[in-house]
């Protein structure tokens, strides 16, 4: 069982940070799965197999784009 919850942190990790990233170019709602993906270096099939839809990425770690907007601006004013 510590395996499975390994492998969903680092796939959640990666899919994060990517967002993190791509929320600097352009609002949430442009972002699509296969591009998130792409940009984390994630197949969409782990994604799917940790959530059964983008939104359900959102919600379940509280991220959405005030959220997003506003851990993008105190990263950026911390660099």
């Amino acid at each position: 069982m510590a395996r499975k919850n390994e492998a969903h942190d680092a796939v959640v990790e990666s899919l994060t940070q990517a967002l993190l990233l791509m929320m600097e170019q352009k609002p949430l709602a442009q972002i699509n799965i296969s591009e998130l993906c792409e940009k984390a270096g994630v197949s969409r099939v782990s994604f799917y197999r940790n959530f059964d839809y983008a939104g359900e990425f959102y919600f379940y770690y509280g991220l959405n784009e005030a959220t997003i907007a506003n851990t993008i601006s105190n990263t950026n004013h911390h660099t």
